[in-house]
């Protein structure tokens, strides 16, 4: 691998690893109705994500995208299955099973009564543990953004940082600096469970000139023409490949067009 070529995997690296950070979670379940609030201490709902996504998923997004007649066909020949597809597969569904388990837990131990929420703490502490160090994870995160804002770049690391997010290569939320979103009305269950999975799959390691210009609209610095390149296009802009697994643009959040088999998340 030449270092040009290392040093750009790196970039888009962390850039989309800065993108999974800080991207919304799932809410798995809706308020407690059945107990009453202690100490105004409501069972408020937090966000949450399953980790599911894998170095694999990149080569699969290939497979996908060289699949260019929708029957396994290539360029290069015939596209065949191997085992190492169906435990990839097997560790998506272990993902469902996870927050299926995760919603189950929700809704009948994370209680307003504080008697009940102490005791689900002790049987499952990650259920509690895994959403404060997703917020600790965004708040350093958020810190680092805000300082960058107010100082501009001070180092190396800020420089790359500064560079990924002008050109559109990380996608924040609209609401990328408010830690710890939650909410304490009925779960919005449909969008939760498109975004879900989503999040199974990585996205696409190198963005699309119209994932470039969006997620550039989103970010504190983005540069308007960040869908403009100078060296080179992207893949995705070539129309030479079909879809990729997961969808990036203005569906990043509207699920994957493989992953239909998903579809008992409870």
């Amino acid at each position: 691998m030449s270092k040009a070529s290392k040093f750009g995997g790196k970039l888009l690296d962390e850039g989309r690893n800065l993108t999974e950070v800080m991207e919304d979670g799932v809410i798995t379940g809706g308020p407690d109705t059945t107990t009453e609030v202690q100490g105004g201490a409501k069972a408020t709902q937090f966000a949450t994500k399953f980790g599911a996504r894998e170095p694999m998923d990149d080569l699969m997004n290939l497979r996908q995208q060289l699949n260019v007649d929708g029957k396994g066909q290539t360029p290069f020949g015939e596209m065949y299955y191997d085992d190492s597809i169906g435990r990839w597969i097997q560790r998506k569904e272990e993902a469902v099973e996870a927050a299926n388990f995760d919603a189950w837990f929700n809704q009948n131990f994370n209680k307003n009564n504080l008697a009940d929420r102490s005791w689900a703490q002790e049987i499952n502490p990650d259920f509690y543990q895994r959403r404060a160090m997703e917020m600790m994870e965004q708040t350093k995160e958020i810190f680092d953004l805000k300082m960058l804002e107010m100082y501009g770049p001070r180092n190396e690391k800020d420089v790359y940082k500064l560079y990924l997010l002008n050109r559109g290569l990380v996608k924040l939320p609209e609401d990328w600096d408010r830690i710890g979103k939650s909410t304490t009305a009925s779960a919005p269950r449909e969008a939760d469970r498109q975004r879900f999975k989503s999040q199974l799959i990585r996205f696409p390691k190198i963005p699309s000139s119209a994932t470039r210009s969006a997620n550039a609209a989103t970010s504190p610095m983005g540069d308007p023409n960040a869908g403009s390149v100078a060296f080179g296009q992207s893949v995705y802009d070539t129309g030479r490949f079909s879809m990729p697994l997961q969808k990036d643009g203005a569906e990043q959040t509207t699920g994957s067009n493989m992953l239909g088999f998903l579809g008992r998340v409870q």
